[in-house]
């Protein structure tokens, strides 16, 4: 009979090692596990190409003409984040190449900065429209998911080629209010996430 005894107490001791790691596991895991098995990766690539395209089609209308954008959009999807746009712009204006008599004359550097900042802004009310008009086509998303645009800024200056970023950042709750007419544009734009560096 101890025998028996000590063979229960065995399982027993294994039984309760099983449980908790069974338990550990389960805590372990990520929370947005549950929205990445639902994820249909094929549609989810197919939704990327259709904003890419929308993107990009912005782009020749918003950025006209020779190296006025130096790399057109691309999108990835971040298990756990969501879908982020990547695209990048020329600040500087062209002004023309410089012939055998000289070039076009270049702009004082306060010009040269306003110019980039208008062309900064223009790019980021591109990427704002484009999101607040297209970002619902991104239905993959899952509910704590966002979606993302990155555009990397390069312009000529004093001491060569000057890099910026900024990031505009929209909650898929935030883009599902906006479709569902329970948050206005303006608030919607408002809610935006923005980073620049």
């Amino acid at each position: 009979m101890p025998r028996l005894y000590r063979i229960i107490g065995v399982i027993m001791k294994f039984a309760y090692k099983l449980c908790a790691v069974l338990v550990f596991a389960a805590l372990a895991m990520p929370l947005g596990a549950a929205d990445q098995e639902k994820i249909d990766l094929g549609k989810m690539r197919e939704q990327i190409r259709m904003l890419e395209s929308v993107l990009n089609t912005s782009l020749n209308q918003s950025f006209p003409g020779p190296f006025a954008y130096l790399d057109g959009a691309r999108g990835a999807y971040l298990p756990g984040y969501g879908v982020v746009f990547t695209f990048e712009v020329n600040l500087s204006v062209n002004r023309g190449m410089a012939g055998p008599f000289g070039g076009a004359p270049q702009p004082s550097p306060k010009v040269r900065k306003d110019e980039e900042k208008q062309r900064r802004d223009q790019a980021r009310a591109m990427a704002e429209k484009v999101i607040a008009d297209f970002g619902h086509t991104v239905e993959q998303l899952g509910a704590n998911e966002s979606l993302a645009i990155v555009i990397q800024g390069a312009a000529v200056g004093d001491h060569g080629v000057e890099k910026s970023t900024m990031v505009l950042r929209a909650s898929k709750h935030d883009i599902d209010g906006l479709r569902a007419n329970t948050l206005d544009r303006a608030a919607f734009l408002r809610k935006l996430q923005v980073l620049e560096y």
